[in-house]
Formats: structure tokens, sequence, C-alpha cells
């Protein structure tokens, strides 16, 4: 029987990352007799956990769920620590002790766990996090992790098939505020909305959303295509090639959906686009 975690038990647990190999031998921390690797699923797609060793019920290999939910894993030798993205939130890892902070801030009665080279946290962690939840359910086959992320939207998974397809540059999801504050795009219009933005040398940028209900669609296109004339105008006497990008980016819609698209093919984008509207609507 599957059991939902709730937030109050899982406010401290987390998943886990590769460290190099050596931090293995530097933080070698007590806990419940390993097991093999938990069956693990992310937003319903389910991870290749062979090659992970045994760990202790109910953790999480960092680096291989942060990846899963689009997000990284990176090791700061010099400090001797590890940080894991995962959408808006930082999870830091201190492995000369095994301390864990989340967003800046120190979680009590956690601690990180390395074994051959892989760092594991509790589930509590992720499920502690705004927006992901955690359900673990105890199969025949052993420990089955279920989580669920803000990534795992029909919005952001379209997003992210556009940028995989079109081969766009690396880039970060933007929250409400910075869409609203930096880019002049009003959530409030949408039901659902969802942005990735490149580097400052690159225009590539997308922008996918579902109109509410009685929202002026021609301000909406408009904030849109002023959002692209202005990456345009970024760029202007600077780098050609992301200007021709940005002067050849498009707004489009598909009923209730809007999208702004700057790619290296925009025809692939708006393909890609229009066929998922259809199915949804």
């Amino acid at each position: 029987m599957m059991k939902r975690i709730g937030s109050a038990a899982l406010a401290l647990t987390l998943a886990a990352s590769l460290a190099p190999a050596a931090l293995a031998e530097d933080l070698l921390i007590a806990t419940a007799p390993a097991a093999p690797s938990a069956a693990i699923t992310v937003n319903g797609v389910k991870l290749d956990t062979s090659a992970l060793p045994a760990a202790a019920a109910s953790l999480l290999p960092m680096r291989l769920v942060a990846e899963a939910d689009y997000g990284c894993a990176d090791w700061f030798q010099e400090e001797n620590q590890g940080l894991f993205s995962l959408d808006a939130h930082r999870i830091r890892v201190n492995f000369a002790d095994g301390s864990v902070m989340v967003d800046d801030a120190a979680l009590e009665g956690v601690t990180a766990t390395v074994t051959d080279g892989v760092t594991f946290l509790p589930v509590s962690v992720i499920a502690g996090l705004s927006g992901y939840t955690v359900a673990l359910n105890d199969a025949e086959g052993g420990e089955e992790i279920f989580i669920t992320t803000p990534n795992g939207t029909p919005l952001v998974k379209l997003a992210r098939e556009i940028i995989e397809a079109t081969e766009m540059a690396s880039s970060q999801k933007n929250t409400d505020a910075e869409l609203k504050d930096f880019l002049g795009i009003d959530p409030a219009r949408y039901t659902e909305l969802v942005c990735f933005s490149s580097m400052m040398v690159r225009a590539d940028n997308v922008v996918i959303g579902k109109l509410a209900e009685g929202a002026d669609k021609a301000a909406a296109k408009a904030e849109l295509e002023a959002h692209r004339a202005a990456i345009q105008q970024s760029f202007e006497q600077y780098l050609p090639d992301p200007l021709a990008m940005a002067k050849a980016g498009r707004v489009v819609e598909s009923g209730d959906y809007l999208m702004l698209i700057i790619s290296p093919d925009v025809d692939k984008a708006v393909e890609l686009f229009e066929a998922a509207v259809s199915q949804a609507q």
C-alpha cells in the first residue's frame, strides 16, 4: 500500500548525488543496514539505479535525482562541499561533517551519507521543498520512492522538449517574480506559465502559457512581443548571431495557449507546440 509522507514528517529529507570518489573516505556516516538501492520514480519516469551502491532505506542519490529534475550537481573542492540544484532550491552538503543546508538554512538532525562517491540524503529533505512531494511504497521487490516536482507539469515538459529538439542553449527557469519584474510578462494573465531564458550572451528563450478565462489575449501577446524586441535590442551592435536569432523569434498562438520562441529552429518549436496543444484541448 502506498504511503504518502506528510510535510511534517519529511521536513528534513533529501536526495543524493555523485561526489568525487575521494570524498567517500572523508565522510563515513553510520546508517541502518544497507540494502539494494530503492526504485526511484521522478515525475512518472523510473530512474536507472543499477550502478548505485547499496543504501539504507529512504535515502536518495542526490545527483541522480537532481539531474532527473533538470537540475545539476556541483563539487567545490576547496570548500569540500557539494551543491545540488533542484528548481529554485539549492541544497549544500558539507562533506567534512555531513551537515546539510537548504536555501541557506541549516537542517537540524539531517546528515548526508557518502558511499562509493555517491551522496545520499533522506527523502524528507526533498519532501520539505516547496512544490515537491514524496511517497513511499514497500513493494515485494524492495522500497519504491515516488517523487513529484514542479518540473513535472505538461508545459514544463513541453518547454524542455522544445529546448532539446531545437538544440537551444542551456536555459534557466524563471520565477513568476522574474517574469513580471524583469521580463514584463504578467503571470496573472495565465493559469499556467513557464519561461526558460539563456545567459546574457545568448538569445535563446521560450515562454509558454495558457491564458486565464477572460484574459486579454492581445495584451498578453503584446507583452511577449515586447520581451522579444527587448532581447533583440540587447544585441544591437553587439553579437550578430544572437541578434539574428532574436529577430527571427516569433509569438504564436493556438487556442488559449501562447508561446514566444527564440530558437535555432523556430519552425520545429512551433510544430511541437501546436501538436502538444492540439492534444491538450
